[in-house]
């Protein structure tokens, strides 16, 4: 069984959130936050560095590891870690759309309910 690495960020500006409205890709689509898979020979926290300053233009500040998740693809049989992380700053001018989808800043008690 292949195992791949990945990582999401929430980046939080005061209450809001970044979310990610993600198109269909892979067989899923919908909110999200943003990040991506690790590199080869990458660290866990360079790679959510990096996948954040690809997807929305931003640097972020004060990066804390929360915890991970996992699920399996049974089809292609791999397994896939998600490290998720938690940014309180950024510098940098977002970048409303990219390929993934359109991001965009929400309260985060409305976020967890949408």
């Amino acid at each position: 069984m292949k195992t791949i690495m990945m990582n999401m960020v929430r980046i939080f500006n005061g209450s809001k959130v970044l979310v990610l409205d993600k198109k269909k890709k892979y067989g899923w689509e919908g909110l999200t936050f943003p990040g991506g898979k690790v590199e080869p020979f990458e660290s866990f926290n360079n790679s959510a560095i990096r996948e954040i300053k690809e997807e929305t233009n931003l640097d972020i500040k004060d990066l804390e590891f929360n915890g991970f998740i996992q699920w399996y693809c049974k089809n292609s049989d791999e397994r896939y870690v998600g490290l998720l992380y938690t940014a309180h700053g950024f510098d940098g001018k977002l970048i409303s759309e990219n390929i993934e989808g359109n991001l965009f800043f929400e309260d985060y008690e409305e976020f967890k309910a949408m």
